[in-house]
Parts: C-alpha cells; sequence; structure tokens
C-alpha cells in the first residue's frame, strides 16, 4: 500500500470511529476485491464491484482503537481465517460501519501464511489446513454472533454443505482434508463454552436489513463450480 493509501483509510476511521479496509487487488486472478459477504451456509463471496460488504479481509484492515477494545478484539481461538469476519461483525453489531475505502488499493499476493484459497490459472487453490480452519472458525463466528433466527437456518446449511464437501473430498482421494471438516465440528462441539461466552458479550446483533445487505440468500456453491470447476488442491 502506498503512504495516501494508509491515510485514506485512517482518515476513514477517524470520521467514522468504525473498520475499513481498502480495495484488493489480487495479481493470482487479476481481479479487484470489494470486501466480502457470506452466503446463509457461510462460504464468504468476493465482491466484485462496489457494494456494502460485510468484512474487509484483515490483510489490510484499519479499526479505531476505542470500538477494538469494546468489542472485546479478535478471538484468539481462532488461530487463522474468520477473525476479520468476526471482528467486523461485531463491530457492525455496535452499530459502526465497515467500509471498503475507494481511495485505496492494496496488492494482496494470498496464500502466504498458509497454501491455498485463491483463484490462480482460472481454478481455486484448496489446502487441508487453511479450508478447514475456515470452516471450523466460520461456524464458531456465527454461534458466537448470529440472532437466533439466522442461526437456525445457518447451522443445519452448515452441517449440510459438511458433509457435501466430506463426500466430494474423500471421493477425490483426498481423505484428510475431509477429516479436518469433521474436527472442525468436533471443535465447536468441545469450543462450545468459550464461544457461548463470546456469544454472551456481543454487542448485540445488527438489524435483519443490515444483514440482507450483506448476505446472499442463495448458496454460492454453484456459481463457485460453474465459474472456477473443481478445486485445484495444493500441498502445505
Amino acid at each position: 500500500m502506498r503512504a495516501g493509501d494508509i491515510d485514506a483509510l485512517v482518515a476513514t476511521v477517524e470520521r467514522t470511529g468504525g473498520v475499513a479496509g481498502p480495495v484488493l487487488y489480487l495479481p493470482s486472478s487479476g481481479k479487484r476485491i470489494y470486501g466480502t459477504r457470506y452466503d446463509l451456509m457461510g462460504l464468504p463471496i468476493e465482491s466484485s464491484r462496489p457494494t456494502p460488504a460485510f468484512y474487509v479481509q484483515g490483510c489490510a484492515l484499519a479499526i479505531a482503537t476505542d470500538l477494538f477494545r469494546r468489542i472485546g478484539g479478535f478471538d484468539e481461538r481462532y488461530f487463522l481465517f474468520a477473525e476479520d469476519g468476526d471482528l467486523c461483525w461485531r463491530a457492525a453489531a455496535s452499530g459502526f460501519p465497515v467500509d471498503v475505502v475507494l481511495d485505496a488499493e492494496a496488492v494482496h499476493s494470498g496464500g502466504a501464511s498458509v497454501p491455498g484459497g485463491y483463484v490462480k490459472d482460472g481454478a481455486r487453490r484448496i489446502a487441508d489446513q487453511r479450508f478447514g480452519l475456515r470452516e471450523r472458525n466460520t461456524l464458531a463466528m456465527f454461534l458466537a454472533n448470529a440472532p437466533l433466527l439466522l442461526l437456525l437456518i445457518h447451522v443445519p446449511l452448515h452441517i449440510l454443505k459438511t458433509v457435501f464437501f466430506c463426500v466430494l473430498f474423500a471421493s477425490l482421494g483426498h481423505r484428510r482434508l475431509a477429516a479436518s471438516l469433521v474436527k472442525g465440528l468436533a471443535w465447536n462441539v468441545s469450543e462450545w463454552p468459550g464461544t457461548l461466552e463470546r456469544r454472551r458479550t456481543r454487542p448485540g446483533a445488527p438489524t435483519l436489513s443490515w444483514l440482507k445487505g450483506r448476505m446472499a440468500l442463495t448458496p454460492a456453491l454453484w456459481t463457485l463450480f460453474r465459474t472456477e470447476g473443481l478445486p485445484k488442491f495444493v500441498g502445505e
């Protein structure tokens, strides 16, 4: 990021007291990302045009210090992935905006900490640890923050999605990845006391109109397979 881009993020946060992120340029695919949404299954959907964002990616995120402390910061149990979505959700529940600053841009190569997760040569890369942690932590994020009605919809859909992915990955010979998804469900059961405490201390819940504008009502799976085909599995 250039100095002017950082200044634009800081100026936005100082004005709103909330969260801000830049437009992300992904050299692997040549795409620009304007924040990210979720579908009801918890699959992240990168926005290719300016639209209201559920969250901005943690690779380049600015947040007001007072707000960060008020909402309890990052959930340290996550280790990697979905911590930015959780943070933005709690910020929005506190009544603060999550903005994509169009005057700021960052180049994000992706996959430096853990391989996979991004489209390259027309196919999305998948690695065991990245995919397993993302699914595990996304469920924990919904359990900790979602309104009850959304939770009643999301949890069965998440389990259905997990079964689908387990069958798909196992049939493609990636049993370790399938096992990591089952372990993610078990982790959420064992971590329920911590998740319940996180839920107890949540600021509230964003209005349904806020969620409606930032969550896709139709599953993203079909679109992903139609546009990207089967994923390419990469090593750790």
